[in-house]
């Protein structure tokens, strides 16, 4: 995977499960039963169930773009499309002036902020007077990996293409977040 945070790529990981099926060893009988077993059906993630339209569109581009970087041939080309899908993410990025719904889980809530993770690398960062009710009866009792959902909006002071990590605060990111509602899945 490659991490736009850091700028480095990270092996991906594959898992193989193999299902083998058995036969019983009976004397002469000449046929095979196979046994079967169902694995337990996978519950689905509740980030991406009830994730809204423009925050998946916003992820597919940032999914799309790590899979033709690292696809690519060379660090040359490599670069050639980071540059390109950053202007396509920005693009979109400015096409959002607000945001509702948008699902993610806690990354850290300390000192009046708060940072949520909406995937694909992507963090939502928002400084919260911690003398609010939405700090005092929500943020401040939430949990680092809860779900959840982040309704507000980005003011988009000066944009510059490549600010792929983090949405928000003081990160040194070009969009202040403000929330107007945080809930808990």
């Amino acid at each position: 995977m490659y991490n736009y945070a850091t700028g480095k790529a990270t092996a991906l990981t594959f898992v193989l499960i193999l299902v083998a099926a058995c036969s019983p060893s009976g004397a002469g009988s000449g046929q095979e039963t196979a046994a079967t077993s169902e694995a337990p059906a996978q519950a689905e993630d509740p980030v991406v169930a009830n994730r809204p339209p423009d925050q998946a569109a916003l992820l597919g581009i940032s999914d799309q773009a790590e899979h033709e970087v690292i696809g690519a041939p060379n660090s040359y080309r490599a670069n050639q499309l980071e540059d390109k899908w950053a202007e396509n993410w920005c693009a979109a990025l400015r096409s959002l002036h607000e945001f509702k719904g948008w699902t993610g889980t806690i990354w850290r809530v300390e000192q009046g902020r708060l940072e949520v993770d909406v995937g694909g690398g992507i963090h939502i960062i928002a400084d919260v007077d911690k003398s609010s009710p939405m700090f005092r009866d929500v943020i401040a009792s939430l949990k680092e990996r809860q779900v959840v959902k982040v309704t507000g909006t980005f003011e988009q002071a000066s944009i510059t293409c490549g600010a792929w990590a983090d949405v928000g605060g003081s990160s040194g990111s070009p969009y202040d977040v403000h929330l107007t509602a945080v809930e808990v899945l």
